[in-house]
């Protein structure tokens, strides 16, 4: 028997949606299991439209639909698919194996999607569509729901945040304009190689701030941008001392650099409205919030630090340290670029002054009760206190993948750990030492 196409598109919206409401009652979600479920859900968007609109060609699946379209794929359809692997895992299954809950899903698809006629018409290697719509949108959805309810793996649930923010952001929503204003992704294609290339790297480079963002209210804040899993400790450093706002200047930048590329001005003006946004009511809320956690220090750094414009020099309210080998040419020749640079906050000492253990790489102590860092991330984070130029490429240094790749390349080079051990009787508070080769301390400023 097959059914009605607008019948059949009605209830594999309306019977998940039903599902869902059902198992709230149920269950009754709250807090944190409510942001869970909520970022299960949305996180299924991206990769679902885009594994969805590629399927003709990839020789999955076509859609016979008309009207509710989105790169061809009925959002209804898609709707239901979202809550389907979204919401109704995290609610039924919460503590069900991933690979049980991915299973059962295959299964229950093996049965459901060939009763769709005519609305889905399969092709004879729809299987691999099926795997890959599993691995990229179901299970990375119970991984972010998981572990945001049960407080674990925070790099991995910013991570996962961030892809899937950034998939709405620079991939959804440019979609869902272009679609409403008669323009196309096919703009890109006409264009020549070299403003592809150019573009892209603009584009990465506007990324790579929302990120760098992102990856310190993680290592600093030990929380991630949503509000509902929002950092514990005022997070003043890498990009936010320079910038109050970097990551929704990252996400208006992005915005208005497609917008450019696909020649629509409603792409670039929703960069605006970002702006629009944050400036207006997102500012006013978080401000509240954030001046009755953190109190006098979120209030100094609000007056020091602007919220659109970086700063040239950084706002640093502690003073940080950074550890060098006293006697290792490379390693004071480092320590003397830092120091030209008039470091804000920063003073360097040598490594044989630690106040607590032997080194065996260049050493970052943030001094306010962070963890030490090592390497070329100590590196970049000193580069950090000099300017907003340095500090740019500091951040790109520091981006996960990047950093470990910098550090094999200085390490292949010769710039691997070697053991520096503390002097004979060192006190427990560090103190510069002086010499031909003593490196001065850069006093503790908030100058701009």
């Amino acid at each position: 028997m097959t059914l009605d196409p607008t019948l059949l598109r009605a209830l594999v919206l309306l019977v998940p949606a039903a599902t869902s409401i059902a198992l709230w009652m149920w269950r009754r979600p709250q807090g944190r299991q409510i942001t869970g479920l909520c970022l299960a859900t949305v996180w299924q968007l991206p990769p679902l439209l885009l594994l969805n609109a590629v399927a003709a060609e990839a020789g999955w699946w076509t859609f016979s639909a008309e009207g509710g379209l989105l790169w061809g794929v009925p959002m209804d359809l898609l709707a239901g698919w979202m809550l389907l692997w979204g919401a109704i895992p995290a609610m039924a299954f919460p503590r069900a194996h991933p690979i049980a809950i991915a299973t059962g899903a295959l299964l229950m698809d093996l049965i459901v999607i060939p009763l769709c006629r005519p609305v889905i018409d399969l092709s004879g290697r729809w299987l691999l569509g099926e795997v890959l719509c599993i691995v990229l949108a179901l299970l990375p959805g119970i991984a972010l729901s998981r572990w945001t309810v049960e407080r674990r793996n925070l790099v991995g649930r910013a991570l996962l945040q961030a892809i899937g923010f950034a998939g709405l952001i620079i991939g959804v929503l440019p979609a869902v304009i272009l679609s409403q204003t008669g323009g196309s992704f096919d703009q890109l294609l006409v264009r020549p190689s070299w403003q592809l290339s150019i573009g892209a790297q603009v584009l990465f480079l506007f990324a790579a701030l929302g990120l760098s963002a992102t990856q310190e209210l993680a290592s600093r804040g030990r929380g991630t941008p949503l509000p509902q899993d929002a950092t514990t400790r005022l997070v003043y450093s890498g990009p936010y001392a320079y910038l109050a706002n970097p990551m929704q200047l990252s996400v208006a930048l992005l915005l208005a650099g497609m917008g450019l590329m696909l020649g629509s001005a409603p792409v670039a003006g929703a960069g605006l409205m970002v702006i629009v946004f944050s400036a207006g009511l997102a500012d006013w809320h978080e401000g509240q919030l954030l001046t009755q956690q953190f109190g006098a220090l979120y209030t100094a750094w609000r007056q020091q630090v602007r919220p659109w414009v970086p700063r040239w020099r950084p706002w640093v309210p502690f003073q940080a340290t950074l550890y060098y080998a006293e006697g290792c040419s490379p390693c004071e020749g480092v320590a003397r670029f830092i120091t030209q640079r008039r470091p804000v906050g920063l003073r360097l000492v040598a490594a044989q002054d630690h106040p607590t253990r032997d080194l065996t790489r260049l050493t970052y102590d943030p001094g306010d009760g962070s963890g030490e860092e090592e390497g070329v991330v100590a590196l970049a984070r000193a580069m950090e206190h000099t300017h907003l130029g340095l500090a740019a490429l500091a951040w790109l240094m520091r981006l996960p993948g990047i950093s470990s790749l910098l550090q094999v390349v200085v390490d292949a080079a010769g710039g691997g750990p070697r053991l520096v051990e503390r002097r004979q009787g060192q006190a427990d508070a560090p103190q510069q030492h002086t010499g031909a080769s003593a490196v001065p301390v850069a006093a503790c400023s908030v100058e701009e």
